[in-house]
């Protein structure tokens, strides 16, 4: 099943946004994060702890890495798999992507 083409999405960040969801878009450590080609890229994927400490990991890696985190609680790994699948589906999509963000277009 694509998730992407179901979203009414124009951009990797109206995506990641649609897929973050009102819960947590709220929160910081869910922005969305446009990505330095110059640089390294990170994903963070956790639990609660995990989200606790990606603005410290990316507040002591700025200019160093691209801080990505997986879009909501990762919880334990057995969920992992589904998770990111639905995330690259969402995020890799070449119509929202529009060569905004090295690490998405990577995906691709």
């Amino acid at each position: 099943m694509d998730i992407g083409s179901q979203l009414p999405s124009e951009t990797a960040e109206e995506g990641w946004y649609n897929l973050v969801g009102p819960n947590f878009s709220i929160y910081p450590e869910f922005s969305f994060v446009q990505g330095n080609p110059d640089l390294p890229n990170v994903l963070i994927y956790g639990d609660s702890i995990s989200i606790g400490h990606t603005m410290q990991v990316r507040r002591k890696l700025k200019g160093k890495a691209n801080i990505y985190r997986i879009y909501n609680n990762g919880l334990g790994s057995a969920p992992f798999i589904p998770k990111m699948t639905m995330m690259h589906q969402i995020m890799r999509d070449k119509g929202r992507l529009k060569g905004t963000d090295p690490f998405l277009n990577s995906l691709i």
